[in-house]
């Protein structure tokens, strides 16, 4: 067992006494760029875990799995904060429900951005129906009126 501050993963799988299947280290981004963004994934998923059990919480993965999923899914590792997968968002208003909800509305608006309004976050903000789930009659009911006009016609 090898006990280090700081990694060198690369190197240290080629020591031969080490197993690289057994090997880790709790820098996932060393972990990204030597193994993998799959790899990343499940170290994310693997720490996260540590800490939410050591504080005596119990959480279903696939919740944990999101969020790995979230911060990995572009390829390269991304931060759940301001500039990280929430700087990714296509929604104005997604965006603005993070942090800094005036600089988002200012840039989007000097750059004539819409927002169309698809996902859950922008439909609550505006207060709507989200078109999902229980939001969706009301379409599915326009359509079947609109059929009705033509078949009068």
């Amino acid at each position: 067992m090898i006990l280090a501050t700081g990694s060198n993963l690369k190197e240290v799988m080629m020591i031969k006494e080490v197993d690289p299947t057994r090997i880790t280290t709790n820098n996932v981004f060393e972990i990204a760029k030597v193994l993998g963004i799959d790899a990343a994934r499940e170290a994310i998923m693997a720490e996260a875990l540590k800490v939410i059990k050591d504080q005596g919480i119990d959480i279903d993965i696939r919740h944990v799995m999101f969020i790995a999923d979230l911060m990995t899914t572009s390829g390269s590792i991304k931060g759940i904060t301001r500039s990280g997968i929430t700087s990714d968002k296509e929604s104005v208003l997604a965006r603005a429900s993070f942090e800094t909800p005036i600089k988002h509305i200012i840039n989007a608006s000097l750059i004539g951005e819409q927002d169309f309004l698809n996902s859950v976050i922008e439909n609550v903000i505006m207060n709507q129906p989200v078109p999902l789930g229980t939001g969706l009659p009301k379409l599915i009911a326009n359509i079947k009126i609109n059929e009705e006009k033509k078949e009068k016609k």
